[in-house]
């Protein structure tokens, strides 16, 4: 594996699935984990909980990938709460049940 001991990480879409596991993968070689969640607070306080048990810093912040304010509040939060910010994994997504073919313009943004 790889020592991350001293880094601050953001996971974007860390309360479920792959965020998730990238998050504790992250917290197991010795990062602070700052996670986003759209919607699941109980899986974020969850995840957070997890990267605490490893003794590491954990914060899950409730904000919507797509929203460029929102981006400059976490960053905001995860300085705050770790004075830096070394890595970034952009892993929040969305799909809709359509073809690509049949997506409007603003389901195509939204899933972009």
């Amino acid at each position: 594996m790889f020592e991350l001991k001293g880094y601050a990480a953001i996971v974007t879409g860390g309360a479920r699935g792959i965020g998730r596991a990238i998050a504790l993968a992250l917290a197991d070689a010795g990062a602070d984990v700052l996670i986003t969640y759209k919607g699941n607070r109980a899986a974020a306080d969850a995840v957070v909980a997890e990267i605490s048990a490893k003794g590491r810093k954990g914060l899950a912040i409730q904000a919507d990938a797509a929203d460029p304010d929102a981006a400059v509040g976490v960053v905001a939060k995860a300085m705050e709460a770790f004075g830096k910010v070394d890595l970034l994994v952009n892993n929040a997504g969305i799909t809709r049940d359509t073809l690509i073919l049949r997506m409007t313009p603003e389901q195509w943004r939204e899933v972009i």
